[in-house]
């Protein structure tokens, strides 16, 4: 039944800044996620998946520190072979239910859309390309490759390099511009 296509999701994004003296974290994202997913299979222009789901991300601080927004999302994604690997293309449509007193003007630097494009896959080299489409826009670009088998999924060890720049990438710093940053 419906019930199949009904996933839960979590990501954790943590800043860790190696230049200053004590090496501490920056900031961290929590982001946990209810979506519905259908593959519909290669048919022309209409998609090939369709998910859509309420995602809520904080950054688990308290007082002033404390950051947190829920949305609503709709993304349709398409899966074009290229070779003997695969392009997906997937733009991600959102809608904020809540925005935190802390952050109000935060669609001013994340939007209501990221295009995301990924060419590879994950047993071999893999890049990804989110740029967000605001106001105050940003762009991160991800290369990886495993050093290892994956356990299970998609879960395993990764070399990972990723370029940011712009707004938007922590929420704690959400409304400051980031100069290139370069991480591995």
């Amino acid at each position: 039944g419906w019930m199949d296509r009904l996933y839960f999701g979590y990501t954790q994004t943590t800043l860790w800044n190696l230049s200053e003296d004590s090496r501490p974290f920056e900031d961290s994202s929590y982001r946990p996620s209810f979506f519905w997913q259908e593959i519909l299979g290669h048919e022309g222009w209409r998609p090939d998946a369709l998910r859509m789901g309420y995602e809520h991300e904080s950054n688990g601080q308290p007082d002033e520190e404390s950051r947190s927004i829920d949305t609503l999302f709709f993304q349709p994604a398409w899966f074009i072979p290229i070779g003997q690997k695969e392009l997906m293309l997937a733009p991600k449509f959102y809608a904020y239910i809540f925005k935190g007193e802390e952050n109000p003007d935060i669609a001013d630097y994340r939007g209501y859309m990221e295009l995301i494009a990924r060419y590879g896959d994950a047993h071999n080299w893999e890049f990804t390309t989110r740029i967000r489409v605001a106001e105050r826009p940003s762009i991160q670009l991800n290369v990886s490759y495993p050093l290892r088998s994956q356990m299970f999924s998609r879960v395993g060890g990764f070399l990972y390099m990723q370029l940011f720049h712009g707004y938007g990438e922590s929420l704690l710093h959400y409304n400051e511009k980031e100069d290139l940053q370069l991480r591995v």
